[in-house]
């Protein structure tokens, strides 16, 4: 009934408990480690963000519609405080042009670099700025199963405590993470060998049925969590989710910033800074204008973007309207996910 409660309308999770001579013949059921002391298996509808990367590309478009510049790939190098504002140096990473920027408040959101851009906002630091986070590091692989698995996925606790997910990712699957604590450069995190076999060996323990060789991985990739930061959790506190911090007892006046910040959670998250923020500096006078939304390149209603066509156009849009400075950039606005085709004019 919990699970029930939390699903909208709009959002059913079509909850189903099967009693086990029901459940065998279900596709990861029946690879199952001990399926003897089996008894029920609960089914429920999951939902995933297709594409998240374009809801944070619509944000920052949406934002430019009501005066925002945006300016990717740049970075705030160092910062000083005048009576009343910040003015903080800013440096693109492609072009090295130099610009600054004012600001009544500066919202550090930049996950495992918040301490080191908090350090260098002024000159000397503040002694007393506190650590706000811990950089786990988290590896996935993408393998290809049996068509029957196709929109069904697992998930579980693996030998570590720490979850283990098997999630549809349209014609694929990917499965991870993995918990490592990690104190690098965070531009190098990479996925090494020992993660993918870590995961290979706790999915085949998982449930062994699924026979998952290292040759049956199709890719990898490897990511850092900003996890909130606490002496008593070696890989960072859990929970809460979306951690806010304001920096004003640090030293840092008007400056905030935020830990482990699920993206689920993202508009909560924002109503939260906002009302922080209006603690700070009244809100404008200025009575803003109605912005339409923002233009989705690819049609996200439908369950998948797979298999789709994407045009030249599409290409030099993202391009000339949605800030993409290099081939990558195009690539990981989602035009080109597995199975996405290359208009035949374009190749």
């Amino acid at each position: 009934m919990a699970l029930k409660s939390l699903a909208r309308r709009k959002t059913p999770l079509n909850y189903l408990r099967r009693k086990k001579a029901k459940s065998l013949a279900m596709p990861f059921v029946e690879w199952m480690r001990d399926t003897d002391s089996l008894t029920d298996v609960v089914q429920l509808d999951d939902f995933q963000f297709v594409h998240p990367e374009r809801v944070c590309i619509d944000a920052a478009l949406r934002a430019e519609m009501m005066g925002a510049v945006i300016k990717n790939y740049t970075c705030a190098e160092s910062a000083h405080r005048t009576e009343a504002k910040w003015v903080v140096n800013l440096r693109c990473e492609k072009t090295s042009e130099c610009t600054t920027a004012s600001a009544d408040v500066v919202l550090n959101f930049t996950g495992v670099k918040i301490e080191d851009l908090s350090s260098r906002l002024v000159t000397p630091a503040p002694k007393n700025l506190k650590r706000k986070i811990v950089g786990v590091k988290g590896v996935s692989i993408v393998v290809k199963l049996p068509e029957r698995c196709t929109g069904i996925g697992i998930a579980g606790i693996n030998r570590h405590g720490e979850a283990i997910m098997c999630v549809p990712w349209g014609r694929l699957h990917y499965i991870g993470p993995t918990e490592t604590v990690y104190q690098g450069d965070p531009d190098d995190v990479v996925p090494l060998e020992e993660d993918v076999s870590s995961i290979i060996s706790e999915l085949n323990y998982f449930v062994p049925g699924v026979g998952v060789g290292r040759d049956d991985v199709l890719q990898a990739w490897a990511g850092l969590r900003p996890m909130t930061y606490d002496a008593s959790h070696p890989k960072g506190k859990r929970m809460p989710f979306s951690v806010i911090h304001d920096l004003h007892s640090e030293g840092l006046t008007n400056v905030i910033s935020i830990s482990w910040a699920a993206f689920m959670l993202h508009r909560q998250s924002a109503r939260e800074i906002l009302e922080l923020v209006r603690t700070k500096i009244s809100p404008s006078k200025v009575v803003p204008e109605k912005v339409p939304d923002a233009p989705v390149m690819i049609n996200m209603t439908e369950p998948s973007v797979l298999g789709k066509e994407i045009s030249g156009t599409t290409i030099k849009k993202a391009v000339e309207v949605e800030k993409a400075l290099t081939i990558y950039d195009v690539f990981f606005d989602g035009l080109l996910m597995d199975g996405i085709r290359l208009s035949p004019k374009m190749l």
